[in-house]
């Protein structure tokens, strides 16, 4: 399977994503219940993963890199 390729590390931060349990505000808030809002500090809406990957404006230029 594609899950158990590469080094451990980026596996781990991976299937935290895939699974809701990451650092992103939308996790932290609907899933883990740690904080109360989660919008994006861009102000957009909710940060996600697609939102965080794909559309957020403060990450541009990683994107682009």
């Amino acid at each position: 399977m594609l899950f158990y390729y590469g080094k451990r590390w980026p596996q781990v931060h991976h299937s935290r994503i895939r699974i809701g349990c990451s650092n992103l505000k939308n996790d932290l808030c609907l899933n883990l219940h740690v904080i109360n809002d989660p919008t994006c500090e861009c102000g957009a809406e909710a940060e996600d993963a697609q939102h965080f990957f794909l559309n957020c404006s403060l990450y541009t230029d990683l994107r682009l890199d």
